[in-house]
């Protein structure tokens, strides 16, 4: 789904957007643009794609100490990493350009409103 913002805001805003997909570093355009309809679409984007990065963090140090599952959770885990990968490129690629699209799986979840 494409969400549609104001050009003035997405003309203002856009050259910091990009960085809400850069883990951590989610939270630097809220703070400059904390009033940015189109701001908190991708920063709040990028604040899913973190949690589910430190999610997967948090279960493959877990499922490490485990011999049989360690195998399979590696591999799946991997999976997973290279997906928030590409969401996240796929991410700044949007947000650079000016648009607004959610990103499949973690464009539904809204935690920033």
């Amino acid at each position: 789904m494409n969400q549609q913002f104001s050009p003035a805001d997405v003309n203002q805003t856009k050259s910091l957007a990009w960085m809400s997909y850069l883990g951590v570093l989610f939270f630097v355009p809220l703070l400059v643009y904390q009033q940015s309809p189109y701001t908190k679409f991708h920063v709040n984007q990028g604040l899913v794609l973190f949690i589910v990065e430190v999610g997967s963090g948090i279960l493959q140090r877990v499922f490490h100490f485990i011999p049989l599952v360690r195998i399979f959770s590696g591999l799946a885990l991997g999976i997973v990493g290279i997906f928030t990968l590409v969401l996240s490129i796929m991410g700044i690629i949007y947000a650079a350009q000016g648009q607004a699209r959610e990103l499949p799986l973690v464009g539904q979840i809204h935690i920033i409103k």
